[in-house]
């Protein structure tokens, strides 16, 4: 294999990594509302997980 064709193997194989990366991505990006959405989602699951324990341990308590 020549220099020539290895360059250009390694250009083709950039090329392809660069579009597998974009497809990847999908178009999401952090301002994107599904994002946001999302996020508020996560952080609503969170706090009710911590918030839930507290709120049946006063239930049963008082």
């Amino acid at each position: 294999m020549s220099r020539m064709e290895n360059l250009d193997t390694e250009i083709e194989l950039q090329k392809a990594q660069l579009r597998a990366q974009k497809s990847a991505e999908g178009g999401m990006t952090e301002d994107d509302l599904y994002m946001k959405g999302a996020k508020l989602a996560q952080m609503f699951c969170i706090a009710f997980a911590f918030a839930l324990p507290s709120l049946l341990l006063w239930r049963v308590v008082f």
